[in-house]
């Protein structure tokens, strides 16, 4: 099926749609690419990253500034985009000595890296605004991981290309690792424009938060993007699309699906993210009568660093 989407701003990165693809072995459940989007090593973070220069370039930048994790895709993707438009790229990191691919990546593309005070999305938030703050008005600061409502805007068309991809019109559960926060919500924004006797459910399994404050991370978000009116959203009535399931354990055994997902479906689930989430999902209940999509948000960086620390 030829799926048209377009980005949600100016700026395109990636190639859309990304492929879904029929897990082999497994009736009813699919796997959407999002590590072919045709970008650099891939990952859903492009699509966050697109509305998020866009405002940056916009606002006259010369530079921005981004934060993660140390093996953070989101880094390196994010100093390589803003190497394609010119602009430099500073990026705060969690503190501690290790050099992974990533931050090799983003060195390469002219980034320079700092190392926030404290580890955590507070402790890095921070040190953006500081960075921002030392380099003036030229300088455009991006919440670590892009966790803001119009980085969560990214991914709405996610949602729009798998409900037109499904060759059923079955009711449908759409699986997705929780970190941020913002591809659930970008996602849940997606869900607004099914057809009314379509279900759709997102059901995002938490990698690094409790349940409750999954929940708070994507409320904040859907109502940050109300706030500004880059949507119009029923906060409320989007997240009754959302189940949040227990939080993942990248420690437990694989299950008979994680398995076919890793060895059936073409794609690298790295093991901080998609794998756990995956192997948490699977052991639920499951109605057969479902249709699975399993998004496989990411990229290359992150599964190379576990594989060389002998952690898989």
């Amino acid at each position: 099926m030829n799926v048209q989407t377009a980005p949600e701003s100016g700026v395109t990165l990636g190639i859309w749609p990304t492929p879904l693809v029929p897990l082999g072995g497994a009736g009813g459940v699919y796997v959407k690419r999002e590590d072919l989007c045709g970008f650099a090593f891939g990952g859903s973070k492009v699509r966050a990253l697109e509305p998020l220069l866009n405002e940056a370039i916009r606002s006259g930048a010369q530079s921005v500034v981004v934060g993660g994790r140390r093996d953070s895709n989101w880094v390196a993707l994010a100093a390589i985009a803003a190497s394609r438009f010119g602009l430099h790229c500073h990026c705060v990191v969690d503190p501690g000595a290790a050099t992974t691919n990533s931050l090799a990546l983003a060195r390469q593309f002219g980034a320079t890296i700092e190392a926030a005070p404290a580890p955590g999305p507070a402790a890095v938030n921070a040190a953006i605004d500081a960075a921002v703050a030392r380099r003036g008005p030229s300088a455009f600061g991006i919440p670590r991981a892009g966790a803001n409502g119009v980085g969560a805007l990214g991914y709405r068309a996610m949602m729009a290309e798998i409900l037109a991809q499904l060759p059923t019109s079955a009711p449908a559960d759409v699986v997705v690792a929780l970190g941020s926060g913002g591809m659930a919500a970008g996602l849940l924004l997606g869900t607004s424009q099914r057809p009314r006797d379509r279900e759709v459910i997102v059901r995002a399994v938490p990698v690094s938060k409790s349940a409750r404050q999954a929940t708070q991370s994507v409320r904040a978000l859907l109502t940050a993007i109300r706030g500004r009116q880059l949507a119009d959203v029923d906060v409320d009535k989007a997240l009754e699309q959302l189940r949040i399931l227990p939080r993942a354990d990248a420690c437990s055994a694989p299950t008979a699906l994680t398995v076919l997902a890793r060895t059936r479906s073409g794609a690298l689930l790295d093991p901080v993210f998609v794998r756990p989430a995956w192997e948490a999902f699977t052991r639920e209940p499951r109605d057969p009568a479902r249709a699975v999509v399993l998004v496989a948000s990411g990229g290359l960086p992150a599964v190379f660093d576990v594989i060389g620390g002998g952690r898989v």
